[in-house]
């Protein structure tokens, strides 16, 4: 989710995105396959996932999202609106994302500012085109 990614990495700025193309803040519990959070409570383990490239931080939260007990709920209500064929939005999603941040409410809350002031919904259904490459410059 665009809007997830704004958050997590801080429109692509947090040390995580920049060094380790971590654009969804994933924790790792393994010492050395991530990045170790400045603000990490003393006695945690978890490191924040780095990846080689930002397009398999993409898939390894696609993969998270569609896998992992605590999303259950997302997906549940994904798939019980495409039933009653209604509007899949971020906007209605985020709603399930308790378990996403410690922040739990107060999270779904910043992702659902993000999208009003932003006007993401607009970006809903936008399709990448492969024939087409994306140069992004520093």
């Amino acid at each position: 989710d665009l809007t997830q990614c704004i958050e997590e990495s801080v429109w692509g700025n947090s040390r995580f995105a920049r060094q380790g193309n971590a654009l969804f803040g994933q924790r790792v519990w393994s010492a050395g396959n991530g990045i170790v959070p400045q603000e990490r409570e003393s006695g945690m383990q978890y490191e924040v996932k780095a990846f080689d490239a930002l397009y398999q931080s993409i898939s390894s939260y696609i993969h998270n999202l569609n896998s992992h007990k605590a999303y259950e709920g997302l997906r549940f209500e994904r798939a019980r609106l495409k039933k009653e064929n209604s509007y899949v939005s971020g906007y209605a999603l985020s709603g399930t994302l308790h378990s996403y941040s410690e922040r739990g409410a107060d999270y779904i809350d910043a992702l659902r500012a993000l999208i009003r002031v932003n006007k993401l919904g607009q970006f809903e259904n936008a399709k990448l085109i492969p024939e087409q490459v994306a140069q992004i410059f520093n």
